[in-house]
């Protein structure tokens, strides 16, 4: 597969960036938006000992983030 990859020039590596990027993005998005909502549960809440703060609920998002 690297051998194809490596003839790929143009308008063809353009679409395939293209779609990687997309998909990408798109992917990101889903998962920013179901872990927004799982945090506001009061199941989730209640599991992690209901923490306060601005602060604290960012860095909970970034933990939880990279460890999903």
């Amino acid at each position: 597969m690297a051998g194809y990859l490596d003839r790929v020039q143009g308008k063809t590596l353009y679409r395939i960036m293209s779609a990687a990027c997309g998909s990408a993005f798109m992917l990101y998005g889903w998962d920013a938006g179901v872990l927004g909502g799982i945090q506001e549960t009061p199941q989730f809440r209640a599991a992690i000992g209901n923490p306060q703060g601005a602060f604290v609920r960012r860095r909970l998002t970034v933990t939880f983030g990279h460890l999903v």
